[in-house]
């Protein structure tokens, strides 16, 4: 009876140890995907997504060179900015699901006195399409704008906006070297 118990507990140790090893070795997997697409290595999305874009907002018919680094910040030059009275966007984006990100950016909105500046948070939901050599060539989706008074923090959760309007974006190209 004594070896059987003995030859009991040394399988169930075995047995325990191969368990923990297969949760560390699948858990150091998971951690190195989710680093190598957090930092953009190993031709992560990061990678894929980062770049500057020529998009078409359809409702106005103008233009956003919108940029995107591999650590998740954000840029937007509107083409007729200064015609709507708006500045630069900036701002951060991450993953939602390949190939789809949300970026969040602040602009601000000046008056026709240019004397007072409201505060503008858009929110952008943008599918990138067409990858080559692990870039992507294409970027189209929507914009959310939100506009608050002068003086307004937007990132407070009691901020109400004064107006709110949305557009598509289309036809996004990734700007190239040729």
């Amino acid at each position: 009876m004594k070896i059987s118990l003995v030859k009991n507990n040394r399988m169930l140790t075995a047995f325990t140890l191969l368990a923990l090893t297969v949760v560390l070795v699948l858990g150091i997997t998971s951690l190195r995907e989710d680093t190598a697409d957090a930092n953009g290595s190993n031709g992560g999305f990061r990678q894929s997504v980062a770049g500057t874009y020529l998009v078409l907002e359809e409702g106005t018919k103008t233009f956003f060179l919108l940029t995107f680094t591999e650590d998740g910040n954000f840029w937007a030059l509107p083409s007729a900015g200064s015609l709507f009275g708006f500045t630069n966007h900036h701002g951060t984006w991450e993953r939602r699901d390949k190939p789809r990100i949300i970026v969040r950016s602040i602009v601000f909105s000046l008056d026709t006195d240019k004397k007072t500046a409201a505060p503008v948070d858009v929110g952008w939901d943008l599918t990138f399409a067409n990858e080559v050599d692990g870039k992507f060539q294409n970027v189209s989706g929507t914009i959310s704008v939100k506009v608050f008074a002068p003086g307004q923090n937007p990132l407070t959760s009691t901020a109400e906006p004064v107006d709110k309007f949305s557009d598509t974006l289309k036809d996004g190209q990734r700007v190239t070297v040729e």
